[in-house]
């Protein structure tokens, strides 16, 4: 199952993957709404693990990771995120 923004549009057309939920951008969907669609397809088809797939996306999941009813892979905090993603910050550390 997959949430999706605009970057990641083409795996719409996997046979392997059906998509819950589609936003323009991860930055500016509804964590409300994605929290609902998440635990509402949990109860109903149980999921084994909620994954994000890049930066932005783990940004978004660290904000709703504790509502959330599936287990949720393993992650760093949003703080740790920001500073592992600007190489500029970690080179003049």
């Amino acid at each position: 199952y997959l949430v999706h923004d605009r970057r990641s549009a083409s795996l719409r057309f996997s046979r392997c993957c059906e998509v819950v939920h589609a936003s323009r951008d991860v930055q500016a969907a509804d964590p409300d709404l994605v929290l609902g669609i998440i635990n509402d397809l949990h109860l109903e088809v149980g999921i084994d693990s909620v994954i994000a797939s890049d930066v932005e996306s783990l940004a978004f999941l660290s904000q709703i990771k504790d509502r959330l009813l599936a287990p949720v892979f393993p992650m760093s905090d949003a703080d740790t995120l920001v500073i592992l993603n600007d190489k500029w910050l970690s080179c003049n550390s």
